[in-house]
């Protein structure tokens, strides 16, 4: 079950790539997996086993607005 949810999430960055080139690559760096976005890497079962993955930074970094003063 994790691989089926690690390997949709590599197919799902590889199509990104176009839009969002530096989060495609963050994604696919965190799971370990090689930057290839060519679209014949949008297909079920082309990720590769990997070992001690760590958790990555956040993709997209919170962002607080300043309070303003009432």
């Amino acid at each position: 079950m994790l691989y089926d949810l690690a390997d949709g999430l590599r197919a799902v960055a590889v199509a990104l790539a176009a839009y969002l080139p530096t989060t495609s690559a963050r994604i696919l760096e965190a799971l370990g997996q090689p930057a290839s976005v060519s679209w014949d890497e949008v297909a079920y079962g082309r990720t590769r086993a990997v070992e001690g993955l760590e958790p990555a930074a956040p993709l997209f970094p919170r962002v607080d607005e300043p309070a303003t003063a009432a």
